[in-house]
């Protein structure tokens, strides 16, 4: 479905989208020495509902080169989970004063984030 999506939107590149079954286990992937590179250097984000900062305030004018975005599930997240991503440098932001099921967050964030494409932001 996804690389249909990217060629109905005439785009060459396909995001990575990924499943992990815990917080932790998603931390260990992403710090593998393979990606160490990008994972340091890449915007990291959760979404927050309750989050003081705006996805797009957060972003400001900014065009990330690699972004990573955490979308919890119904339930949100716990408390370890919250710290775990503080600990590596994941920003809280929400997407508006409304609370979103978890899997319209994730289609309105990746929304919110094609505004700041290299070629939108010029």
């Amino acid at each position: 479905i996804l690389v249909q999506a990217v060629k109905q939107c005439k785009r060459s590149h396909v995001p990575v989208v990924t499943a992990h079954d815990s917080v932790a286990e998603m931390l260990r992937v992403l710090r593998a020495p393979d990606r160490l590179t990008s994972w340091k250097a890449a915007t990291k984000l959760v979404l927050d509902p309750e989050a003081k900062q705006s996805l797009t305030s957060h972003l400001g004018g900014t065009k990330p080169k690699e972004i990573f975005v955490l979308s919890g599930g119904e339930k949100g997240l716990a408390k370890d989970e919250e710290a775990a991503l503080k600990a590596n440098d994941f920003a809280p932001v929400s997407l508006g004063p409304n609370v979103l099921r978890a899997v319209t967050a994730s289609v309105a964030a990746l929304a919110a984030l094609s505004l700041f494409r290299a070629d939108v932001l010029r």
